[in-house]
C-alpha cells in the first residue's frame, strides 16, 4: 500500500518485479500510470536508484509532464512523513534533470550529444511535421518529373503511372509512393524491406507459394472472414432455436455452421488446403416455414443473418477460390516490373529527401529514430548509454 492506496495482485507484481523485462498491458483508466509512478518511487526509496539513473519514455509531452508531476508529488508526500530524509531531498533536487520525455525528445538529446559519430551538423534542427511534408512533396515533384523524362511508352514506370495514377493525373500514384515511404521509414531497415517487397513479386510461383508470406496473409484473411461468417450463423442458429424460431431453419443452419467452421480450420492449415475444398462452399436454400410456424420477425432476422454470412463466404469464393491458384499467382507475378518501378521511385524519393534535409542541416522525426538506432549499433556509444541508466521504463 502507498499513500492509502491498495494495489491489486497484478499491480503489485508490476511494481515489485525485478531482474528482467516486464510488459504491462491494461485498459485505459486502469491505473497504469499510477503503477509506473509507484514502481519508480520504490526503485528510488527501496532499491537505492537515483531518479536521474532512470529513463522514462512517454508517448506525448503532456504525459511526460504529468509523469514528472506525479513523481514530485509522491516524493513530497514521503518527505512530509519523513522531513529529515536526505535521500528524498536529493531525488527532488535531481528530478528537474531526470530523463522523463517522449521517445523523440530522448533521441534528440542523444543525437545532440553524439552528432560527431553520425557526421551530423552540430547545429542541426528538427523540421516540424508541416515543413517536413512540404519539403517532401517538393522533392517528390522533382523525382517524378525525372522519372517521366526517363520513361518510355509501355515501360514499367509508364505502366505503373497508367495503372495507379488515377483519372485526373498522378495524384493516386503520389499518395501510394508517400504511403509506402512512410511505412518503410517506420521499420528498422526501410531499404531492406522495400527490396524484399520487390523480390516477393519476382520470386512468387506455385512451387514456393506454400509457406510464403503470400500464403500466410491469404490464409489469415480467409480465417478472419470465415470466422465472421461463422459468428453470424451462430446468432442465426440461436434465434432459430428460440421459441419464435423454425426447426427446419435450425437444421439447415447447423449444417451451414459445420461447413463454414470446417473451411475455417482448413484455412488454418494453409490457403492451399482451403482452395482444395472450395467446392464445399455452397449454401442450400433455407426451408420454407410451415403456415403459422415461428415468429415472422424472428424468421426475418434469421434470414438476414444467414444472408450476411453467405455474402462473406461467397465473396471469398468468387475473389480468391473460384480460379486456379496458378493463374492467380501468374497474374500477381506479372506485376513484378511495376513493383520494381514503384520501389525505385520510393527509394529515389528517400535519397533525394535525405539530400534536401542535409542541405538545410535538418532532420525530421523519423530521422531522430533511425539516427538514434544507428548510433546504438556503435558499441562505444551503446556502452556509454548503457552505463548511464539502470532501468528503462
Amino acid at each position: 500500500m502507498s499513500g492509502g492506496r491498495e494495489w491489486t495482485d497484478a499491480q503489485r507484481a508490476a511494481i515489485e518485479a525485478r531482474g528482467g523485462h516486464l510488459l504491462v498491458s491494461a485498459a485505459a483508466g486502469s491505473g497504469k500510470t499510477a503503477v509506473l509512478v509507484e514502481r519508480i518511487i520504490r526503485l528510488i526509496t527501496e532499491d537505492g536508484v537515483d531518479i536521474d539513473r532512470l529513463l522514462v519514455v512517454t508517448f506525448t509531452e503532456a504525459a511526460a509532464g504529468e509523469m514528472r508531476d506525479r513523481i514530485m508529488q509522491a516524493l513530497e508526500e514521503r518527505l512530509v512523513a519523513n522531513p529529515h530524509n536526505g535521500r528524498l531531498l536529493r531525488q527532488l533536487m535531481l528530478l528537474p534533470k531526470a530523463h522523463i520525455s517522449t521517445l523523440h525528445a530522448f533521441c534528440l538529446t542523444v543525437l545532440r550529444q553524439h552528432f560527431f559519430r553520425l557526421d551530423l551538423d552540430p547545429e542541426f534542427r528538427v523540421l516540424d511535421e508541416h515543413d517536413a511534408q512540404l519539403l517532401r512533396l517538393d522533392v517528390l515533384d522533382e523525382v517524378l518529373e525525372a522519372a517521366y523524362d526517363r520513361s518510355f511508352p509501355h515501360g514499367p514506370f509508364s505502366r505503373l503511372a497508367m495503372a495507379y495514377g488515377g483519372a485526373d493525373g498522378d495524384g493516386d500514384l503520389r499518395e501510394l509512393i508517400l504511403a509506402l515511404h512512410d511505412y518503410a521509414r517506420s521499420l528498422p531497415d526501410p531499404v531492406g524491406w522495400l527490396g524484399q517487397c520487390a523480390r516477393a513479386y519476382r520470386e512468387l510461383g506455385v512451387d514456393n507459394f506454400q509457406g510464403s508470406p503470400w500464403e500466410r496473409e491469404l490464409a489469415q484473411m480467409a480465417q478472419v472472414r470465415l470466422g465472421r461468417a461463422a459468428a453470424l450463423l451462430r446468432q442465426a442458429l440461436a434465434l432459430a432455436m428460440s421459441p419464435g424460431g423454425v426447426a427446419g431453419h435450425a437444421t439447415t443452419l447447423e449444417a451451414d455452421l459445420e461447413r463454414v467452421e470446417r473451411l475455417q480450420r482448413l484455412a488454418g492449415e494453409g490457403f492451399a488446403a482451403l482452395a482444395a475444398a472450395a467446392h464445399e462452399i455452397a449454401f442450400p436454400q433455407l426451408a420454407r416455414a410451415k403456415a403459422g410456424e415461428g415468429d415472422p420477425d424472428v424468421r426475418e432476422q434469421v434470414r438476414r443473418l444467414r444472408d450476411a454470412a453467405k455474402k462473406i463466404v461467397n465473396e471469398l469464393h468468387n475473389r480468391w477460390l473460384v480460379r486456379p491458384l496458378s493463374q492467380q499467382l501468374a497474374e500477381v507475378q506479372s506485376l513484378a516490373p511495376m513493383m520494381d518501378a514503384l520501389v525505385e521511385q520510393v527509394l529515389a524519393l528517400d535519397e533525394a529527401y535525405a539530400a534536401a534535409k542535409r542541405d538545410r542541416s535538418a532532420v525530421d522525426f523519423a530521422d531522430l529514430e533511425h539516427l538514434c538506432l544507428r548510433l546504438l549499433k556503435d558499441p562505444a556509444a551503446a556502452a556509454e548509454l548503457r552505463a548511464r541508466f539502470d532501468e528503462v521504463l
